[in-house]
């Protein structure tokens, strides 16, 4: 069964979420604060340790990896290199040129695409631990399994892996809008646009995501959405396509590439396994916005992108690769959200939500594995089947980069 290794981590990291969430419960009840910090530190870290030994040692795992593997191959060595030869290399490999002086660089001094590979999603990770350290004071084992479920083992984690170093240099930048610092969060954020344009979706942001919205709005806003989904209302092309023909390089390239990619499925309006999920989640939100709000110091910035999370695939929903590679801008939003609501909740509750969790990241989990390209070995592993081989040069045939 090809979900099984992907399955086994995540039964794993739901044992492991325990006794951290068990012992920050108690943590009004223990004087040993240091204790607390260090026992929910442990577990916590070794939950992120088997996600980087797991998801950043996968071996040909997933539909993008021979085009970064292919881009890794082709970069040069910054030793010797010359102004001509890197500009080659910017036109021939066709990503973000910070993504790719970032290969040259490792490349110079680790010469395996491999160790790269991992070495670049432990980085992600790490950003990701350092956040939760400093963004969500208790319940870190919950958010790390949401992280594994919606976004580590995911078409972010796996494939759009410029995509979520951007992701994760915004989730650092979050502090700066807290704390009013609008210099530093632009410019870390400008400089997550060197490894994939996205990071443009984050700039203007800085002035909404720490605004209290009154809940109405949401909910009309939320309301208006759902027109837009059922009623098949189409407005993005037709705002969109005029840049296509401007020279704005990769900006213009990128639109005209997204614009036509209109696929029939995005638009029938149905309702799936994953509008419930979200629809679910949205009333929770309004139920505990306020509380969050007032209770956590960086409530009022993961409400906002949890709120847009939801929405986007309603405005969004004409064009297919909108509805994929938006989103997951938001959605680690999900990793903060869902542990505050859950210290909110009584103790039945919590049991009850524990439950949820596991049978939709189960269901989550087995669904999202279910194809060949995610047929899983790990680099670590010295006894690799020829069956891989041949997965290689299928995944190799229909991979593509945008």
């Amino acid at each position: 069964m090809i979900q099984f290794p992907y399955l086994a981590i995540f039964f794993i990291l739901f044992l492991l979420s325990f006794p951290s969430t068990i012992s920050a419960g108690k943590i009004k009840l223990r004087n040993n604060i240091n204790a607390f910090n260090f026992q929910n530190s442990y577990y916590a870290f070794l939950m992120i340790y088997i996600i980087i030994f797991f998801i950043g040692g996968r071996w040909y795992v997933g539909s993008d990896c021979i085009n970064y593997e292919n881009a890794f191959l082709n970069a040069p060595k910054i030793f010797g290199l010359t102004t001509k030869e890197l500009e080659l290399f910017f036109k021939k490999c066709g990503m973000e040129k910070g993504f790719c002086v970032f290969m040259i660089l490792f490349k110079s001094f680790f010469n395996n695409y491999w160790v790269f590979s991992f070495f670049n999603s432990a980085f992600d990770y790490i950003i990701f631990y350092l956040c939760l350290r400093d963004y969500l004071p208790k319940y870190k084992g919950i958010a790390i399994l949401i992280f594994y479920v919606f976004i580590a083992d995911s078409h972010l984690g796996i494939n759009m892996v410029r995509n979520l170093k951007s992701v994760m240099i915004f989730l650092y930048s979050i502090r700066y809008i807290v704390n009013k610092k609008f210099y530093k969060y632009v410019l870390l954020n400008l400089f997550g646009c060197l490894f994939h344009l996205s990071s443009l979706f984050y700039l203007p942001l800085y002035f909404l995501l720490n605004k209290k919205i009154r809940k109405y709005i949401f909910v009309i806003i939320y309301g208006i959405g759902l027109l837009f989904f059922f009623l098949k209302i189409k407005w993005v092309g037709v705002v969109l396509t005029p840049f296509a023909n401007t020279n704005f390089g990769r900006i213009s390239h990128l639109v005209l590439a997204y614009t036509d990619k209109v696929n029939p499925l995005s638009v029938s309006g149905r309702i799936t396994i994953g509008f419930l999920e979200r629809f679910f989640s949205f009333i929770l939100l309004l139920k505990y916005k306020k509380i969050i709000e007032e209770k956590f110091k960086f409530g009022v910035v993961f409400v906002n992108m949890a709120f847009i999370y939801f929405i986007i695939f309603f405005f969004f929903n004409e064009i297919y690769i909108f509805v994929q590679r938006l989103p997951p801008l938001f959605l680690i939003s999900y990793c903060f959200i869902f542990p505050m609501i859950y210290s909110l909740l009584t103790k039945e509750q919590k049991c009850y939500f524990y439950i949820i969790i596991f049978l939709y990241g189960f269901l989550r989990v087995y669904k999202g594995n279910s194809n060949a390209h995610y047929i899983y070995n790990n680099i670590f592993n010295p006894f690799k089947p020829d069956s891989f081989y041949r997965i290689k040069e299928i995944i190799s045939t229909e991979s593509k980069v945008i």
